[in-house]
């Protein structure tokens, strides 16, 4: 028993846009992995594509604070990166989030598709109803609305910054 190195996946490869609810389960096979010996972890995710949906910033996030302390409050990095990324829209983005996260396990409880990185029955119609993704769109919506209301006539340039942030994860539920 040594160090050794691992490579791990956080992605979905066919729908690359796509949510993959790795999140919590990542930070805790972080942990796993270093407790038995992981000199690194890397977790193969969409680099080649900086602003991917479906939450890969956040992603990119916790994997960068996990590498650095196994035992950190997973939760309040998740909050703490909603709130500076998102600004007065935070929480909404974080509701969004965590409905995301819920409707994910549901498709594979539910539907039984796995999620595995190669699943092509993840994007199938039955696994993501309209009114869930119009709820979501609409959430959204109101996010632009709260940054509206709080930064164009105080901060355009803040204004611009966490819409852009917004536009990113609103490319998931647009295809």
């Amino acid at each position: 028993g040594g160090e050794f190195f691992v490579w791990a996946y956080t992605l979905n490869s066919k729908y690359a846009l796509y949510p993959y609810n790795s999140f919590d389960t990542s930070w805790e096979t972080t942990r796993y992995f270093k407790r038995i010996g992981a000199k690194y972890m890397f977790w193969q995710s969409h680099y080649e594509n900086k602003n991917n949906s479906g939450f890969t910033k956040l992603k990119n996030y916790l994997d960068s604070k996990v590498e650095f302390d196994v035992n950190a409050d997973y939760m309040f990095y998740v909050k703490k990166f909603f709130k500076n990324y998102f600004g007065v829209a935070g929480d909404t983005m974080l509701e969004y989030f965590e409905q995301v996260q819920a409707h994910c396990r549901w498709i594979e409880k539910v539907n039984q598709v796995s999620g595995t990185i190669h699943t092509v029955k993840y994007g199938n119609a039955e696994n993501w109803p309209e009114g869930t993704i119009t709820g979501w769109m609409e959430m959204m919506e109101g996010a632009y609305v709260q940054l509206e209301e709080a930064y164009k006539a105080s901060n355009p340039a803040l204004l611009e910054v966490y819409t852009r942030h917004i536009m990113i994860e609103e490319q998931f539920p647009l295809i």
